[in-house]
């Protein structure tokens, strides 16, 4: 029985998994640790605990105190060189964030083609995965909320949570909404083209995941699937590759 953590900036989504299925699904604010140390408590007996952690040494450290016991070792994963069939060509492999590794992994393994992986929350990441399972790269951006704040904290703009998208905005909340969604479908769109363009793809698979790709999606000009809960995937995927070493 596998207990997979996704420790990121906002939440901390955890799953139990029996190598078939997911038999627990949750997600439980940053920082909300009582919370979690009374669901883990009734947890069935674990064989494994593989972790990603990308909120940094304090929070690894509170999760490290409420941590079930288990048959082994807690695993805080790290990108690497290569696995489960995914190559990481970042200049130093191990500064690649464990979550887009994760969500990468999963990605590749389950479709085994060229991939632009979204993954909208926080901040924005885009990752590419060329057709021989290579990661070529990436980007990150502030996500929706914080792209859209940044200008609320610096000038005196009002905040766009009432505004909608409008192409031709007549009032200020609706022209900090659009130019905010405008400004990361543009990315997203301009990533996709680079891809096709480089490597002469006929096509190239877009994946979105997040919180926010629900206010993304229905502005993108190609074609996409959301699948949720890529980190917690890709932790299945590395514990049962490592399992099998």
């Amino acid at each position: 029985m596998l207990l997979a953590i996704d420790s990121g900036n906002t939440n901390i989504k955890w799953g139990i998994h029996d190598e078939h299925r997911w038999l627990v699904m949750n997600v439980t604010p940053q920082n909300s640790f009582t919370v979690l140390a009374d669901s883990w408590q009734s947890l069935p007996p674990l064989t494994q605990i593989f972790i990603s952690n990308v909120a940094g040494i304090g929070i690894q450290e509170a999760v490290s105190e409420i941590i079930p016991v288990s048959a082994s070792k807690p695993v805080w994963i790290e990108a690497v060189v290569s696995e489960c069939g995914l190559y990481n060509n970042y200049y130093q492999s191990k500064s690649l964030g464990s979550d887009r590794w994760a969500a990468m992994v999963s990605v590749w393994n389950r479709y085994h083609e060229p991939c632009l992986i979204v993954s909208l929350g926080t901040a924005m990441t885009i990752d590419m995965v060329s057709e021989s399972g290579d990661f070529v790269g990436g980007i990150i951006t502030p996500g929706v909320k914080v792209l859209s704040n940044a200008l609320v904290e610096k000038t005196c703009l009002p905040k766009a949570d009432s505004g909608i998208y409008d192409s031709f905005s007549l009032s200020t909340e609706n022209a900090l909404f659009t130019g905010t969604i405008d400004a990361l479908v543009g990315v997203i769109e301009k990533s996709h083209h680079a891809m096709l363009s480089k490597y002469g793809y006929k096509s190239v698979r877009c994946i979105l995941s997040g919180g926010d790709s629900n206010i993304i999606y229905p502005h993108l000009n190609l074609q996409f699937e959301i699948i949720d809960n890529l980190v917690l995937n890709g932790l299945v995927t590395i514990a049962q590759s490592r399992k099998g070493l």
